[in-house]
């Protein structure tokens, strides 16, 4: 680190070599420092690839609400789509019903009709 506390400007610490190299040094550092017990446990508890990679928990609570949110918007619509199906096939039974009252006045009255016509007719 330089004086001001950042750490100095080297791009080959941000390459996945440059990271696993100061890993490296950094573990054997700490088992000559708090012996390999020691160090074996706090390695275990590091993230593996840095902690840029590892996911706070207010973001992980975001995306949670995110997709909850879209699945309230899915569901909203599945009803709406219901909703209209159901409206169709109230439509259709009406249409239906009307079409079979209709077949049966026109049976009703128009073939006592069209025999009176043609008797009229051959008469």
């Amino acid at each position: 680190m330089n004086h001001n506390g950042n750490e100095p400007h080297d791009p080959s610490l941000h390459s996945e070599a440059g990271f696993d190299n100061r890993r490296l040094s950094m573990y054997q550092e700490l088992q000559r420092v708090l012996g390999p017990r020691a160090a074996d446990t706090l390695m275990i508890h590091l993230p593996p690839s840095g902690w840029g990679d590892v996911a706070r928990r207010s973001e992980v609570n975001q995306k949670f609400a995110d997709v909850d949110r879209r699945f309230t918007d899915v569901e909203m619509r599945l009803e709406r789509i219901e909703a209209q199906l159901e409206g169709l096939a109230s439509m259709k039974r009406y249409v239906i019903g009307t079409g079979i009252s209709l077949a049966g006045l026109i049976c009703a009255f128009g073939i006592p009709l069209t025999i009176a016509v043609l008797r009229q007719g051959l008469s």
